[in-house]
């Protein structure tokens, strides 16, 4: 058997199964969402990256290429989202609402949407294993005229193949401190960018982003790489002795 032909051969079949691996979306369980996205994506051996926060950020218009050097991360934004904010949930001012739960999200950074339709691309340097994001504020009960949206892209800035979306229409979340979370994994390993986006038509209601999480797959250690360096010696010196047999 020619064995190089054969390791091409089995390459190109795994290529093929892994393109058209479905990605998973986790919005259905407005508690667990974020544990669940983290658990699916360590199962695919990711490494988590949780530092696009904004909390180092300044406030004030988003700065799209803050995240590029050190994690590879470029933030565009279209619509209505306006700047980075900082303490107050979108538009309550710090005031608490005793009966409504309506009031201040933490003291941290966020990505600020007044009122009106908006998105928000996430775009990676290279291809990432799953990505989630916090929403904050999200009103309008039942209300399907007032989507809000994550869509999976193999190319940056929500360019390339469209790889799945999943949409969330009955949520109320504008309760102090109350983040939902949307996010993606895919076992292919092809997500380049995600698309977030928010109507805001019937209720006129602003909503904020925080805590982008994202997913990469882990890097060998030197000595695994070695290890499957000499596997792979032994195997073609193998090779060749067989050959010379024959």
């Amino acid at each position: 058997m020619n064995f190089k032909k054969y390791a091409i051969a089995l390459l190109s079949a795994a290529s093929l199964s892994t393109a058209y691996a479905a990605p998973t979306f986790f919005v259905a369980n407005p508690s667990g969402n974020s544990t669940d996205w983290t658990t699916s994506v360590i199962s695919l051996g990711g490494v988590v990256n949780s530092n696009v926060n904004f909390d180092t950020m300044a406030t004030g218009a988003l700065q799209s290429q803050f995240y590029q050097l050190s994690d590879g991360v470029t933030l565009t934004t279209t619509g209505a989202f306006g700047g980075v904010t900082n303490g107050a949930g979108p538009g309550q001012s710090n005031a608490s609402n005793a009966q409504t739960g309506e009031g201040a999200h933490a003291a941290s950074n966020y990505l600020y949407g007044p009122s009106g339709a908006k998105t928000l691309t996430i775009s990676f340097a290279s291809p990432v294993l799953g990505v989630a994001l916090a929403t904050i504020d999200k009103f309008g009960y039942g209300s399907t005229s007032d989507p809000m949206s994550i869509t999976a892209y193999s190319g940056a800035n929500g360019t390339g193949s469209n790889l799945g979306s999943a949409t969330v229409y009955d949520l109320l979340n504008f309760q102090v401190n109350n983040m939902f979370y949307m996010g993606v994994s895919d076992a292919s390993n092809q997500i380049r960018s995600l698309v977030f986006s928010y109507s805001g038509s019937t209720t006129g209601d602003t909503i904020g982003i925080d805590n982008i999480l994202f997913a990469t797959a882990a890097v060998p250690e030197p000595a695994s790489l070695a290890l499957l360096g000499i596997g792979l010696a032994g195997l073609c010196l193998r090779r060749r002795k067989q050959a010379k047999q024959a």
